[in-house]
Formats: structure tokens, C-alpha cells, sequence
């Protein structure tokens, strides 16, 4: 997968992407010591196109090894196996990092899911990446890239998928979150192609949760009887 900004090294196996950060210099101090100036918000993108049995197909994994949290807006254009753009396919997001929606706390992994739309959507191979802009954000987020959700029916049962009546979000992390919730509805798989979402439904948020909190909202109306093949939550600003 190709990245729109240049890359530096990195912790890990990560690649930092983003241009937008400050690197390489210091800051005095008032006691006289010298401390690492902040890195900020720092990207690296890596595209899968099969998940694998059970997981999500056409991912978008966004690694932020910066040491600030950032929701960041996104640039995502599709290319061909040769690296040649594709024009005429659209990339539409699960969960908006195309448009600063998606937090991602610093030194954390968190998964957009995407579907490619337009003639030529077979022949997508890859993506590339461009940070628009970093959305940095100066509140200091946990590492939340797993946050839990129960699906009950419209009879309150955890055991059917058919229905979808409310959700329980809750907060395992150790520091305030807000999320937002939707479900994805996924297209029947044709020809071994990968498994693409169908449409997303906003179902319960923006959620501010403290920590250990729990939160069950009702799902609207026009939301409950949609068939979802994931019901997802995610860090929102």
C-alpha cells in the first residue's frame, strides 16, 4: 500500500506517513533541560483486501505512532495492481475517516472498512492515502480501538439477529470516551470477489461514556429490522 506523504522511521513495524508533525528539534525548558518536542499526529496506512474466513474484507488499518490523538481527514484513492489510479471509482468509508469523523488515539491501530463503487471496481488492488488534515486533538484518549457492544432485539433477547431494537455500549478503558455506533449491512459475495458492505446505519450516538460506564440506547425505528452483519462502535471527537 502506498502513502500520499512521505515516511520516516518508526516504532515497530510501523511506518510514520505524516508530514504534519514536528520532528527533529527541541524545546528549552524554564529549568534549563532540553525535552523532545511533540511528535503530534503520525500515520501509516496499510491496505488488506481479503480479511480472511470470518473477518472483514477491504480494510483500511490506520496506525497512529504519534503521541497525540488526531481525527484525522483522509484522502483514500483507489489503484490498480500496476499503482495507476483508478478514476472512475469512488471510495466510500464505513465510518468517516474520509471526513475527520474516526479518532485515532496516539500509538494505536484502529480498522476503516471501505467499498469502491464505479466501472472499473473489480480492478482495484490497493489504496493510496493522503492526510488532508491531521485533526489533532489536545484531550488525552486511551488506546481504545476495542470498544464492546451487545445487540439486543426488539424483545430485549441477545440471542437473534433478525431484529435489532437497542445497543449496550460500554467504556473498559480507564479514561472518558465518546462513540458512535453503526451497523453494516454487507452484499452477497459473488465470484470469490471480496465481501463488501451494502449500506451503514447510524445506529446510537455521539455516546460520552466515563470510565466503567455503561450506556443502552434504542435503536430507531427505521433502523430495527435492517440485517446487519456487524454492529460497530468507534472513537468520535
Amino acid at each position: 500500500m502506498r502513502s500520499g506523504v512521505p515516511t520516516l522511521g518508526a516504532l515497530g513495524a510501523l511506518v510514520a506517513g505524516s508530514a504534519l508533525s514536528l520532528t527533529g528539534c527541541t524545546l528549552p525548558q524554564a529549568d534549563g533541560k532540553d525535552e523532545p518536542a511533540p511528535i503530534g499526529v503520525e500515520l501509516s496506512f496499510a491496505y488488506q483486501a481479503d480479511g480472511g474466513e470470518g473477518f472483514i474484507d477491504q480494510t483500511l488499518t490506520i496506525a497512529n505512532n504519534g503521541d497525540a490523538a488526531g481525527a484525522p481527514d483522509l484522502d483514500i484513492v483507489a489503484v490498480d495492481a500496476q499503482g495507476v489510479v483508478l478514476p472512475d471509482v469512488e471510495v466510500v468509508t464505513a465510518f468517516g475517516s474520509d471526513r475527520g469523523e474516526q479518532v485515532v488515539p496516539a500509538y494505536t491501530e484502529v480498522i476503516e472498512v471501505l467499498k469502491f463503487k464505479g466501472p472499473d471496481a473489480a480492478d482495484v488492488a490497493d489504496v493510496e492515502v493522503t492526510v488532508t488534515a491531521p485533526g489533532t486533538l489536545p484531550n488525552d484518549l486511551p488506546k481504545a480501538n476495542d470498544i464492546k457492544v451487545k445487540r439486543f432485539d426488539i424483545s430485549g433477547s441477545t440471542r437473534s439477529e433478525n431484529t435489532l431494537g437497542s445497543v449496550l455500549v460500554a467504556n473498559t478503558y480507564d479514561k472518558p470516551i465518546r462513540v458512535m455506533v453503526v451497523g453494516i449491512e454487507y452484499a452477497p459475495v459473488e465470484g470469490g470477489e471480496p465481501q463488501h458492505f451494502q449500506r451503514v446505519s447510524p445506529l446510537a450516538g455521539p455516546i460520552d461514556l466515563e470510565p466503567g460506564e455503561k450506556v443502552r440506547e434504542r435503536v430507531a425505528d427505521k433502523y430495527r429490522t435492517r440485517f446487519y452483519g456487524s454492529v460497530r462502535a468507534f472513537l468520535v471527537g
